[in-house]
């Protein structure tokens, strides 16, 4: 029986499904024009350029150049005072990364809006042909 319904439900959403398909496919033309605009390169490349800083970088080659300073014949103390730099440093990092997250965030949100720039219509109108479907 639900074989039945399943036919017959797919010769009365012809029409719906088609343009259904025709919607999905004018979304996605309009997706990819976006992606291709110089304001999305723009900001493609401000969100890039937003999981690091000048500080991060300092900081990171700061971590690098204590971790060289680690040789074969150092002393119990320095190996663990050079632990306690490196740790200490790491920190400092990591709270450096965290402190640059609201930045990706904002530039990632900018960056999805403006793919999506112009596609509010169809995307509504996906979303009622869909349920059409789904309830018929």
């Amino acid at each position: 029986m639900a074989h039945y319904a399943k036919i017959s439900n797919q010769e009365f959403t012809v029409s719906e499904r088609a343009r259904l398909l025709e919607a999905q496919s004018e979304k996605s033309a309009i997706e990819v024009n976006n992606t291709e605009s110089e304001e999305y390169a723009t900001l493609k490349t401000a969100y890039e350029d937003s999981f690091t800083s000048a500080t991060l970088q300092t900081l990171e080659a700061e971590l690098a150049a204590l971790e060289s300073q680690r040789t074969p014949d150092m002393t119990q103390e320095e190996k663990e005072a050079l632990n306690t730099s490196i740790i200490a440093k790491q920190e400092e990092i990591d709270a450096e990364k965290a402190a640059l997250v609201p930045g990706q965030e904002a530039v990632l949100a900018d960056l999805n809006a403006k793919e999506t720039e112009g596609t509010e219509a169809l995307t509504a109108e996906i979303e009622t042909l869909n349920t059409t479907i789904s309830n018929s």
